[in-house]
């Protein structure tokens, strides 16, 4: 490897972040995350110019590079670790985003966090067609007591619509036979004509329809958002499937190859690198700078900071995709709270509470208990106050 590929190896995270503004390269709380997003964008847009730059100029002196060489070494060990950290974070709460989904709570028949028992208002529309059909008790009864038991059947193991969909049936099959009028005497080898008229009319189908069908289109609107949220959940994993093995290789190779953990569990990073870099040696000159240089360890260290420069690179997108899926999905939860407040026997005070239930999980309770647009952000700023001490 030439002088002049070492010293592009060894400046390259250097300015991974060149320095825009000291607004822009501070990394305050108080920073929304999207403009965290357009600084690290920033960041990241000035990589590739920088690359050219640093591929045509004249190699600094071997003081320099050596120094350089040193502290990038070590920057990019911290930085891997952030990510490794982080990263693995974010995908651990990936995993249970869709169990502890606030809604999934509400998808059930027998919830009663909206003011109302679903399975129970099913039972009180299904009551007001039986008890206007035109038969005896004794009758009614029978298609009251089928139609409990298809909704206690079905209410622990089956959405709504199903269920619906069953009792509907029950009333359309349900027939009371007779014998036709007959006609003549009945003669050996004779048979009766019997025939079956069903008690519950078309019109009562409708009324029960009616009355239940905005019960249906919310809990079909409630489905289709968790199955929205569940394929977006699916797709980032998809997209991002090899990213954090990546990152995970990267440490394997560090610790295989150049005996250092990146996480400081097993020894000192910085005592490894002080090693291989020879910096407790107390007469330092060019000489040493250069045999330094040409170690085959310290040539691994500047790949692997520029492989740890790519990783820093995809984390925004990595980052930025999972915290607009989990945005998507907590506007379209507020949206079906305030739609459930227009059901009949919806209690506004309990469905508030949910909303507020949802915007703690978004902005949290505290400093020790933050939502998750406050976590996400620290996960950024992490990452970019790693980034942030390679220009001071």
């Amino acid at each position: 490897m030439s002088k002049r590929i070492f010293v592009f190896l060894a400046s390259l995270f250097p300015f991974i972040i060149f320095a825009q503004s000291q607004a822009e390269t501070s990394v305050a709380a108080n920073v929304n995350t999207d403009s965290l997003l357009k600084v690290f964008q920033k960041r990241i847009d000035t990589l590739e110019s920088t690359v050219k730059v640093l591929t045509s100029s004249t190699a600094q002196s071997t003081a320099n590079d050596y120094s350089k060489s040193y502290r990038n070494s070590l920057l990019a060990i911290e930085l891997l670790s952030s990510l490794h950290t982080t990263v693995g974070s974010i995908i651990s709460d990936r995993n249970q985003a869709e169990a502890s989904n606030l809604l999934n709570q509400v998808n059930n028949p027998t919830s009663d966090q909206l003011g109302f028992i679903f399975t129970d208002q099913v039972l009180t529309f299904a009551e007001q067609v039986i008890s206007s059909a035109n038969i005896v008790d004794e009758q009614k009864n029978k298609i009251r007591n089928t139609v409990k038991n298809i909704v206690d059947g079905l209410k622990t193991s089956f959405p709504p619509l199903n269920i619906v969909t069953s009792v509907i049936s029950s009333f359309a099959s349900f027939n009371i036979p007779f014998i036709d009028k007959l006609k003549k005497k009945i003669k050996g080898g004779d048979s009766l004509a019997i025939k079956a008229v069903s008690p519950i009319t078309q019109n009562m189908l409708k009324q029960f329809s009616s009355a239940i069908m905005p019960y249906i289109e919310f809990y079909q609107n409630l489905n289709n958002s968790s199955l929205l949220f569940s394929s977006d959940l699916n797709f980032h994993k998809a997209k991002y499937e090899d990213y954090y093995p990546s990152i995970k290789a990267l440490a394997s190779r560090y610790q295989n190859e150049l005996g250092i953990d990146i996480n400081g569990i097993i020894g000192s990073p910085k005592d490894v690198a002080d090693k291989l870099f020879e910096s407790n040696t107390a007469a330092k000159n060019a000489a040493l700078y250069k045999v330094v240089l040409q170690k085959e360890e310290v040539k691994k260290l500047g790949d692997f900071t520029v492989q740890t420069a790519q990783l820093a690179r995809d984390f925004k997108s990595f980052y930025n995709d999972y915290y607009r899926v989990l945005l998507k999905n907590f506007a379209e939860n507020l949206t079906l709270l305030n739609d459930a407040k227009r059901l009949p026997g919806a209690n506004s005070s309990t469905i508030d509470k949910l909303i507020n239930q949802l915007a703690l999980l978004r902005k949290g309770n505290d400093e020790n208990d933050p939502g998750f647009e406050v976590k996400f952000k620290r996960n950024l700023e992490i990452i970019l106050s790693k980034i942030s001490q390679i220009t001071h």
